[in-house]
């Protein structure tokens, strides 16, 4: 399955020290221990960033280690947060790591979630109809590829606490 819609590739930095650190999560965080940091996806968080730009959302999820700004997330591994994906405000979409690649973006259910990041903070900087269109486009590409059982918001992932997702 291809898509009928331009995909930009921009890759985040993905070296074997991050490399190492998504393993390491894998196995702390979920008891998964392999070799390649892979995941099979089943589900699609969406999110956004709380950072006004592409440009400086790109800089954040750029580096592998998660930044001292972040220590109060740091409880769940040293590895930084990413994501799939980031549509920008024009809706254009970027892809930053393979779909298959785990990202760091979602509590819980990263071993099986594929991540997509909104330019869009969702109070003074709310999601664009250029960006929901994106979004609706990508999550048809990826159900198609995918076997995705769900698409939720990263506010709902606490819905899955208590089951065998978690």
């Amino acid at each position: 399955v291809t898509a009928d819609f331009p995909i930009i590739q921009k890759p985040i930095i993905f070296d074997q020290q991050r490399k190492d650190l998504t393993l390491e999560y894998l196995k702390e965080r979920y008891g998964i221990v392999q070799t390649e940091p892979t995941i099979k996806p089943t589900m699609v968080v969406v999110h956004w960033t709380v950072i006004p730009t592409l440009e400086k959302t790109f800089a954040a999820l750029n580096p592998a280690e998660l930044p001292a700004a972040r220590e109060g997330i740091r409880t769940g591994g040293n590895l930084n947060v990413s994501s799939q994906f980031v549509i920008d405000r024009d809706g254009t979409i970027y892809q930053l790591l393979p779909e298959t690649t785990m990202a760091r973006h979602t509590i819980g259910l990263n071993y099986t979630a594929i991540g997509i990041e909104n330019i869009a903070d969702g109070d003074t900087l709310p999601m664009t109809e250029a960006q929901l269109l994106a979004n609706a486009k990508l999550i048809s590409y990826l159900g198609k590829k995918y076997p995705i059982e769900y698409v939720l918001g990263h506010g709902e992932y606490g819905r899955f606490r208590d089951t065998d997702w978690w």
